[in-house]
């Protein structure tokens, strides 16, 4: 099973993102946009190849944590295309403040895998860079093109940022027009 830990944005949050793809809409033909109901922020993509056994074990230790832990707000802050030191843009995203909780969030759903063989692992020299992405792009683009794009979307509107109420456990299927996602469960905050 593929899987992944993701915060689905609320509706809100979703239409103020929807601001960014109608800025990038004239480029879709060297864009792929993430539909607006599979658009998320992932907090840590558990593997390729997740087994039953450690899905269930993921379930089991998050519900009890995430049962004591309390809602939080996410800070949208702009909008990008290609992260920073990238030279040719892969893709189109939001970037989102780093943020206690969601550090403190990340750093235990770490710990809780850690000991999970089928689970990759990750360290990260600086902490993971929170984003919500929402196209990429289908193949290399012209110097033109990317410089076109990041103008277009440099004065998006966007909401400033939206509540944390709930982490999603998500299975992603792959397919020819892009993954498609199923809840496997949800852990509300409190």
């Amino acid at each position: 099973m593929r899987a992944f830990l993701a915060i689905l944005p609320t509706k809100r949050a979703l239409a103020s993102l929807e601001n960014i793809r109608t800025q990038a809409y004239p480029y879709r033909n060297y864009l792929r946009f993430v539909r607006s109901k599979e658009t998320h922020l992932t907090l840590r993509y558990l593997g390729n190849n997740i087994g039953k056994p450690s899905i269930d074990l993921v379930i089991e230790r998050l519900a009890s944590k995430i049962a004591t832990m309390s809602k939080f707000n996410l800070r949208i802050e702009n909008a990008h295309f290609g992260f920073p030191d990238e030279n040719w843009p892969r893709i189109l995203y939001v970037s989102v403040a780093r943020a206690e909780a969601l550090d403190k969030l990340s750093k235990f759903i770490g710990d809780i895998v850690s000991d999970l063989d089928d689970v990759e692992q990750y360290i990260y020299d600086s902490g993971p860079v929170y984003h919500i992405t929402l196209a990429r792009a289908k193949r290399k683009l012209t110097r033109q093109i990317i410089a076109d794009i990041k103008k277009r979307i440099k004065y998006a509107e966007l909401l400033e940022g939206f509540l944390v109420e709930r982490i999603t456990l998500l299975n992603s299927t792959l397919n020819p027009v892009g993954p498609r996602y199923s809840t496997l469960a949800e852990f509300v905050l409190r």
